[in-house]
């Protein structure tokens, strides 16, 4: 009796860690640092404080993507990896919406077979004439991206401007992927364990 009953509760242990959603790129919810350090990134940086709150950052990961972009990983002291962000730069010499448009419907169509329709869409801009992304700079011009919710999981896709004035030859606009598993739950726990600003999105 005390060895099925000892079969069934590691059945179920096992049951509730594969309830974990899936994370992207071959990395794992809750794992460490030392961990991500163990899968030998190309050129991976670190910076942070373990008891609070570590970044990481790279143009590689495990399994990277199809496109080349950045790998900006958060890790929270007792919880893991809980964020990752990728990002693609896109259309170098243009302010409208052509090679972003491109990549974001691509990613689009990729999140929406893996996690359903998104929960929430916003995808307008009210003066495209001067530039989508030049619209997207100024307040209430216009946003661009869909949300999805899977398991716990969040996800968000966007397109934005870059955070400074482009020139000649650089890129205008990034598509960037946000996943989060960090629920509200935790957010609490934590929020009581280190304060409020320590575990803040850093993203």
């Amino acid at each position: 009796m005390k060895k099925l009953l000892c079969l069934f509760f590691a059945v179920f242990f096992l049951s509730a860690c594969d309830d974990l959603p899936e994370a992207p790129f071959g990395f794992k919810w809750g794992q460490s640092v030392k961990d991500t350090l163990a899968q030998n990134i190309d050129g991976l940086k670190v910076d942070g404080d373990e008891k609070k709150v570590v970044f990481a950052a790279s143009d590689s990961a495990p399994i990277p993507s199809t496109y080349a972009g950045r790998y900006n990983l958060m890790f929270i002291a007792g919880r893991g990896l809980t964020h990752i962000t990728f990002s693609v730069n896109v259309d170098k010499n243009s302010t409208s919406f052509i090679e972003g448009a491109k990549v974001y419907k691509d990613i689009s169509n990729i999140l929406d077979g893996k996690y359903g329709a998104p929960v929430l869409v916003k995808e307008s801009v009210s003066d495209e004439k001067h530039g989508f992304y030049n619209c997207l700079k100024k307040t209430n011009c216009g946003e661009w991206h869909r949300d999805y919710d899977f398991n716990g999981m969040k996800v968000t896709l966007s397109a934005r401007p870059v955070p400074y004035n482009a020139n000649a030859g650089d890129p205008n606009g990034v598509i960037s992927v946000k996943y989060e598993y960090y629920t509200d739950a935790m957010k609490r726990a934590d929020a009581k364990k280190f304060g409020a600003d320590n575990y803040s999105n850093g993203f």
